[in-house]
């Protein structure tokens, strides 16, 4: 699947047509339902559709992380030395637990789609990896994810240079969020900022964002492939 990137100077306009057949490597099985939402991406010159295909790639994963995170919060507990069955404080903080991640897992809401990408980006995308394949595309691009906003959604600059992992989740998750809900909402009493196809410095702003979505995607891709 590497050969699915842009090589550096290479026409940035031009992208591969692949067929799932043509990704499948040796000994792996990549999800069909993600590579028809990366194809149609790929074959799309508008990039409203690019960018919601690949937002939809990420999104496939939300329920498969949020369940992983209720079973690995109660496993940690169950598996503390000091953990009993017969400690009624020990049973009601793990009960505390699965109700707050069943609440989290059940509920549609605003803040726990966010904590869902979070734990998307969190599990599938490494910091040096997507800086590599940044600076492989288009040396350009990195500087100004780190230094502008999305102007049209207010997405946040991504933090590439912090220690601090989560800040870096958490800035690349702010910038991915924030410009889906301005794709997405388009109601007079919303509140956020809203993307307007029609006005060219927003689609120009749009489309500095498809290749980060894209390497993402295609990160989500080669991870979530499981062995034949």
């Amino acid at each position: 699947m590497s050969n699915l990137y842009l090589n550096k100077g290479s026409n940035k306009q031009r992208y591969l047509r692949l067929k799932p057949s043509e990704i499948i490597a040796p000994k792996l099985f990549y999800n069909d339902d993600l590579i028809e939402r990366y194809n149609i991406a790929l074959e799309s010159k508008e990039p409203y559709i690019q960018f919601i295909s690949y937002y939809q790639i990420i999104e496939y994963c939300f329920n498969k992380v949020s369940k992983e995170k209720m079973l690995n919060d109660t496993k940690e507990i169950l598996q503390k030395p000091d953990f009993s069955y017969k400690n009624d404080d020990k049973v009601q903080a793990l009960v505390k637990i699965v109700q707050k991640n069943t609440r989290m897992y059940e509920i549609e809401a605003l803040g726990s789609e966010l904590s869902d990408l979070k734990l998307v980006i969190e599990k599938y995308i490494l910091k040096e990896d997507l800086i590599t394949n940044i600076n492989d595309f288009d040396d350009d691009l990195m500087q100004y994810y780190r230094t502008q906003k999305v102007s049209f959604s207010c997405g946040m600059q991504i933090d590439f240079d912090c220690n601090d992992n989560k800040n870096f989740i958490d800035t690349l998750s702010d910038r991915i969020y924030k410009t889906r809900n301005a794709l997405v909402h388009n109601k007079s009493n919303y509140s956020e900022a809203i993307y307007h196809p029609s006005n060219e410095n927003d689609k120009k702003a749009l489309n500095k964002e498809i290749p980060l979505m894209r390497i993402i995607a295609e990160r989500i891709i080669f991870k979530t492939a499981k062995e034949i």
